[in-house]
């Protein structure tokens, strides 16, 4: 049974208390919360308590619907803050922590679904979704440094209902991979976030937080986040030959009519207008800045390299470090590039014998370059590097420093 209670919503200083991270777990048409002996708080004014459970959650019409057994509510509120004692069980899983935040979307019937917890807790659930937990602790720490400093960055930056998304656009958080572990890899886990608590990136001179990337492989060099989102921050390039013993070392890409669609759509051109598609201009790394779409009617169409992996997929377009040709050409620029890029001569050859398709994407490393090369950083902790020194490899523009 549901009982309203004049109040103050006593918890928000808490739920926005510094370092407690709020994650966006989802975006909800409903939820139904399945844990008992919760609070729930809206309006600033009103408390909400049960001590059942099952309580059904839906935004329509601008107006929260709270059902628990025969007992309805209908609140006026934007957003409406859930605490229990322990983890809460729901209808997306077992695993979100003791508070959550359900905000409604304006004339919309979904509610974004938030979680609030400290940072060690969130990396918990982040280190084991990001970078396998058999992968050596020094590599494990230094994805730690960099994922604490992500969100901390993030809390800074965004004063909105949440500070960082559950997704591949901010970092993947999921405790379920933590509880899922066999003991000796939660054991790892849990040492890399205890051994680097407090730890974060900052510039060395104004001692402000850097926005910590990272990726998986960065295919022989990173790159600068000017070339990826325009960001002008200080991060230098740095080659990486350890990368050949990554799976995505080399890659490939058969471009047809399906792939280009979705860009048509975007850019406004027929996919029947398309005479060539060729890389337009490259960084100073050797990734593809910008391609070009020429068209039947003399007009070119120039696509961001991102945009092209966005729209593409970025699973299907692995990196922006690649190479276009068309089927029938004959490359012999192909073998050299990708035999500087750690492709053999061999394998080169025969990515350049005939192909069904319309272009051939022939291209090395997986995400977007920027920061930590998760692969490389395998790589060296299992030859012995430590993780101060890793980090210092691909962040050499900054600094770590123990926050009290």
């Amino acid at each position: 049974m549901l009982k309203v209670l004049l109040g103050i919503l006593a918890c928000s200083a808490q739920l926005q208390a510094k370092d407690i991270v709020k994650v966006k777990v989802g975006r909800m048409n409903h939820l139904q919360v399945l844990s008992k002996d919760l609070k729930l708080l809206a309006n600033g004014k009103s408390e909400l308590s049960s001590d059942q459970a099952d309580i059904r959650f839906d935004h329509k019409q601008n107006k929260w619907l709270i059902a628990a057994n025969d007992t309805n509510k209908s609140l006026e509120t934007k957003s409406i803050y859930i605490s229990a004692s322990q983890s809460i069980d729901s209808s997306v899983g077992a695993h979100l922590p003791g508070k959550l935040s359900l905000h409604a979307r304006s004339n919309k019937s979904y509610f974004d679904l938030v979680a609030h917890l400290d940072m060690e807790n969130y990396l918990k659930g982040v280190l084991p979704s990001e970078m396998p937990a058999s992968w050596p602790l020094e590599a494990l720490k230094a994805q730690a440094i960099a994922a604490r400093t992500y969100a901390l960055k993030r809390l800074e930056d965004r004063k909105g209902a949440y500070a960082v998304k559950n997704n591949i656009y901010d970092q993947v958080y999921d405790l379920k991979n933590f509880k899922i572990l066999r003991p000796v890899h939660k054991r790892k886990v849990l040492r890399a976030i205890r051994e680097t608590a407090g730890q974060v990136l900052v510039d060395p001179e104004s001692k402000e937080l850097i926005t910590a990337y990272y990726h998986a492989d960065c295919g022989g060099s990173t790159e600068k986040p000017f070339y990826v989102w325009g960001d002008h921050e200080a991060f230098s390039v740095t080659t990486d030959k350890s990368c050949p013993l990554s799976p995505h070392a080399n890659w490939e890409l058969e471009i047809t009519k399906k792939h280009i669609q979705p860009l048509a759509d975007h850019f406004g051109f027929q996919v029947d207008q398309v005479k060539d598609l060729r890389a337009y201009k490259r960084t100073s790394s050797g990734r593809v800045l910008q391609v070009v779409f020429e068209l039947d009617n003399d007009k070119h169409v120039y696509v961001n390299s991102n945009d092209f992996r966005r729209l593409i997929g970025f699973k299907t377009v692995k990196s922006t470090k690649f190479l276009i040709y068309k089927k029938q050409e004959s490359s012999p620029k192909l073998i050299s590039w990708a035999k500087n890029l750690f492709m053999s001569e061999a394998q080169a050859a025969e990515n350049n014998s005939e192909k069904k398709g319309h272009y051939l994407l022939t291209g090395q490393g997986h995400g977007h370059g920027v920061g930590l090369c998760q692969w490389g950083s395998k790589y060296k902790a299992s030859k012995g590097m430590k993780y101060k020194d890793i980090i210092n490899h691909y962040y050499s523009h900054a600094e770590i420093y123990k926050r009290k």
